[in-house]
């Protein structure tokens, strides 16, 4: 029993020693969603591996994911780990860790490796007719002449709204104008109402939703503004003030 315990540990010390870690690479995401990383490395003990665990070597020990098998040789694994709160997070190296398949014994060490990435506030649904009409002033749009009235429709500019027609008729209809129109959105922390992490969660929706629509926006937080602008890098640009308000 001795000799078996003995074999166990040494093993599972081993298993640590002749683990390689080519590449991590950490999605930044969204506060309450799974945090999801990506991990190339190199088993070189000639055995699979049980319960391996990576963490960040940060004050947290944040722990970014767990896999109860690792093959032999080389392998890229995806990994998902507990939602996080919004922040930055970094770290230059990370902590790895197995347990034999006793449970009896644990063996851990430190691998250089570069992480940052950013934990954006999660995305408070808002109805966007009501929030949209009470922010109408906000926005500006270059435009000709009218044409026609459209059934509203998720995704149309809230500033071409009937609202005259809305009242007599209880439906909305969306006025189309000839040429080509651009809406541009200005997010504002202080003109939304709510605490500050109900504001930033407004906020991080309001932004996701102009970007998915590939609108244009600025946003206005703590007297500094973003923008206007569109597309991937503003929209993480943003997210990344938003994480770290």
């Amino acid at each position: 029993m001795i000799s078996l315990a003995v074999v166990n540990m040494i093993l599972t010390h081993l298993n640590m020693k002749n683990v390689v870690i080519e590449k991590l690479t950490i999605k930044s995401s969204f506060a309450e969603e799974p945090l999801k990383a990506r991990l190339k490395l190199i088993n070189q003990s000639g055995r699979f591996i049980d319960d391996f665990k990576i963490y960040l070597h940060n004050r947290d020990k944040t722990e970014i994911g767990n896999c109860f098998d690792i093959p032999i040789g080389s392998s890229i694994l995806s990994l998902t780990g507990s939602s996080l709160k919004r922040g930055k997070y970094q770290a230059s190296k990370v902590k790895i860790s197995t347990q034999a398949p006793s449970q009896l014994f644990y063996a851990w060490r430190f691998v250089p490796c570069e992480i940052s990435f950013y934990i954006f506030p999660k995305r408070t649904k808002l109805d966007l007719t009501t929030t949209l009409q009470s922010l109408d002033h906000e926005f500006g749009q270059s435009r000709t002449q009218y044409t026609e009235h459209l059934h509203y429709q998720a995704g149309f500019s809230s500033r071409n709204i009937d609202w005259k027609l809305y009242a007599r008729s209880e439906t909305l209809y969306w006025k189309k104008y000839e040429g080509s129109e651009e809406e541009e959105f200005v997010f504002s922390f202080e003109k939304l109402k709510g605490d500050k992490e109900e504001k930033l969660s407004q906020l991080s929706y309001l932004i996701d939703h102009a970007f998915q629509g590939n609108h244009t926006w600025t946003l206005h937080i703590t007297g500094e503004s973003y923008g206007p602008s569109k597309g991937y890098q503003h929209w993480q640009r943003c997210l990344e003030v938003l994480a770290c308000a």
